[in-house]
């Protein structure tokens, strides 16, 4: 067999950058390179978590599992490593008469049961906001990693400390991400990213539930369509002038934005899409990103704030909560009262109240305040956080 050189496990180290899935390689040429039997590379953002394990080779991976779910940083070697320099190496060798590390995680749940019992390691990168750490372990009938051996591994380390940064702000683009998404979702009107091309890069759970329904508007490899024909074209042009590709516009020009409506196959009230561009300082350099952003609202749904909002902002009580969301549907103390099942005396009381509460004299005064204030916010439930992305608008139709 040929041995590996060093820069073959650079190499590799290098691939795990662009493609994550290409750790496990990585640590498997660095593994035969220290001639180690088990090799543990761990990550940890120090803003948001603990340490988790990114890739290992040589270890049971339900072992590993179990141990990553029992706080890897409780233990001895890692605790050691995240208050050392990085680069200096934590060497141990576990034996029975060893009682203070038996009681570590690494002892009882890992290095134990798998026979990893000489462990070395060190953090590749330690700072207030990353650290990441590599360990190389070999079993109890092997020698002890040698003075060369742990040279080498230490020639590892740098490596592994940018391969680790880059992988740290990933990590953090993808949680922002994430987070956007998440905050995008709290929203009751459609959102739809376009990027230059006019192609949907992300929607929103409320333009997904839109869309869906294909009743007037729907998206076909990656593009909006119109039902109608005209209003698809008055859409490209709403869309090309907010990207800033529409020949018409001057070089650069994204102070455009346009409204149109958009009608609804059975015949209900349209839709109100407005295309604005995205701002100058969030649209990429290179246009291979979103530059405008389409909102939809859907006038049939109606804006319904959520309940307990109302009544934590004005102090509310539950009828009064009531009473305020049926007016929004049910315009008119008569109609409110009828949906209710109350009296309209009863419900004239409690609105006297909710005017005293929130400062205003009448049932639009009140309206107003509602729908300008939390009614384009809505209630958590369990698809929160979840998004649609676009990764292949060219994709044909099924």
């Amino acid at each position: 067999m040929t041995p590996i050189e060093p820069e073959d496990v650079v190499g590799r180290i290098y691939d795990a950058v662009a493609d994550a899935d290409r750790w496990p390689v990585a640590l498997t040429s660095a593994g035969k390179l220290l001639d180690a039997d088990g090799m543990l590379l761990l990550y940890c953002n120090m803003a948001v978590g603990r340490p988790q394990v990114v890739a290992s080779v040589g270890f049971d991976g339900d072992v590993l599992a179990q141990v990553a779910s029992r706080h890897i940083d409780d233990d001895e070697l890692v605790r050691e490593s995240m208050q050392l320099p990085a680069g200096e190496v934590v060497s141990r060798t576990f034996s029975l008469r060893d009682a203070g590390t038996r009681t570590t995680i690494f002892r009882r749940s890992l290095t134990h049961v798998t026979d990893r019992i000489r462990i070395a390691g060190a953090a590749a990168i330690r700072s207030s906001e990353v650290y990441a750490s590599l360990w190389m372990a070999r079993g109890e009938s092997r020698p002890p990693f040698s003075a060369r051996d742990l040279f080498t591994f230490t020639e590892l380390l740098p490596h592994i400390g940018r391969a680790m940064t880059v992988h740290h702000r990933v990590a953090n683009a993808e949680l922002e991400a994430t987070m956007a998404a998440g905050a995008i979702d709290r929203i009751a009107v459609g959102m739809v990213l376009l990027d230059a091309a006019g192609r949907a890069i992300l929607t929103n759970r409320e333009a997904d539930r839109i869309l869906d329904r294909a009743d007037g508007l729907s998206i076909r490899k990656g593009t909006l369509y119109a039902a109608d024909s005209n209003q698809t074209a008055r859409l490209r042009q709403v869309i090309a002038r907010a990207g800033g590709s529409d020949p018409e516009c001057g070089q650069g020009d994204t102070t455009g934005g346009a409204a149109v409506r958009i009608a609804r196959v059975d015949g209900g009230p349209p839709y109100h899409v407005v295309v604005l561009p995205l701002p100058r300082r969030c649209q990429p350099k290179n246009a291979t990103g979103a530059v405008a952003v389409v909102f939809i609202t859907d006038s049939e749904r109606g804006q319904s704030p959520v309940d307990f909002l109302c009544g934590d902002l004005y102090g509310l009580t539950a009828a009064e909560t009531r009473l305020v969301s049926t007016l929004l549907e049910s315009p008119g103390l008569t109609a409110a009262a009828k949906a209710i099942g109350l009296s309209r005396n009863t419900v004239h009381s409690q609105l006297a109240s909710v005017f005293q509460k929130t400062g205003t004299k009448s049932q639009s005064e009140l309206l107003r305040l509602i729908l300008g204030g939390i009614a384009p916010i809505r209630a958590p439930d369990v698809s929160s956080g979840f998004h649609t992305v676009f990764e292949d608008p060219d994709q044909p139709d099924d």
